[in-house]
């Protein structure tokens, strides 16, 4: 069975640094989730995705894939965000 219902946790259209955005999926085998920036430039192997200073501004699009060895296709969720400082 593929992956399927992937979902951002808190999904939010602005973060504060030190934030962190959770992506999971359900699937058999369980799959394998990453997030990626879609400039191309960062990939982070993990569900969770931490807001860092890095991240500050209005151009985060970033891309959550969930695949496991039994997928044709991976199954993505896609957010776009700005983040701000501490509160």
């Amino acid at each position: 069975m593929a992956a399927f219902d992937v979902t951002v946790s808190p999904h939010r259209d602005q973060y504060v640094v030190g934030d962190v955005i959770t992506c999971s999926a359900r699937g058999f085998p369980t799959p394998q989730v990453e997030w990626s920036r879609d400039s191309g430039d960062v990939t982070v192997r993990q569900s969770n995705l931490s807001v860092s200073e890095e991240m500050m501004g209005d151009d985060n699009h970033w891309t959550c894939t969930a695949d496991n060895e039994l997928n044709v296709e991976p199954a993505t969720i896609s957010v776009q965000f700005t983040v701000t400082g501490t509160d």
